[in-house]
């Protein structure tokens, strides 16, 4: 029996981090911001996209992630017109992912808009990864990323203490690499132990 667990977070949480350590504990890693890099490159997505933005969102032919986002962020409803070309795809590739493999195989997603696409009921476990401010602005700045960036993709998302709420687990990564290091063993030792209690219950 496959395990499917969902980690998501705030924007420079650390949510890559989390992934990679959950990858040298044998899940296999996909991400749905790599989903969206290669659905932005077909050609009907791109024409959809172009239809609602324009020229606003493009570098030449090639959509420019960045310009793409500064331009759905302006409006609540460019934002959803935008999710709505790209989640019901996301999903799909997710559910196809889900069910690929042997059947038995512990798999990590690293979903930043978890949420926000409505895709938590498809998970196992989820993780929530959330830091301080001022740390996320820090980490933000080495991407090039500026704090009004931050809030500039923070205005339409579901409220964090809602999504903690929600969540099956909580990483602080506000802290040390170390502490952060111990509670992502902790989490993954829980999962596994249920996964081995929901095999012999079956």
């Amino acid at each position: 029996m496959s395990i499917n667990v969902a980690i998501t977070g705030s924007f420079c949480s650390g949510k890559t981090y989390v992934c990679q350590q959950f990858m040298k504990s044998g899940f296999r890693i996909f991400s749905t911001d790599a989903m969206v890099h290669e659905l932005l490159r077909k050609k009907e997505v791109k024409k959809k996209i172009r239809k609602i933005f324009g020229e606003d969102a493009f570098s030449g032919r090639v959509v420019e992630r960045k310009k793409l986002a500064d331009a759905a962020f302006k409006e609540r409803s460019s934002w959803l017109r935008l999710n709505g070309i790209l989640h019901p795809e996301v999903i799909k590739k997710v559910k196809v992912l889900m069910r690929s493999g042997r059947g038995d195989e512990r798999n990590a997603f690293e979903v930043p808009l978890l949420f926000e696409a409505g895709m938590e009921p498809f998970f196992d476990a989820v993780i929530y990864v959330k830091a301080r401010r001022d740390i996320r602005v820090k980490r933000a700045a080495k991407r090039g990323f500026s704090s009004q960036d931050i809030s500039l993709r923070s205005r339409f998302l579901i409220n964090e203490r809602i999504k903690v709420k929600k969540s099956d687990w909580v990483l602080d990564n506000s802290g040390t690499r170390e502490s952060l290091n111990r509670k992502i063993k902790d989490i993954i030792c829980q999962l596994k132990q249920k996964e081995m209690f929901d095999a012999k219950s079956q």
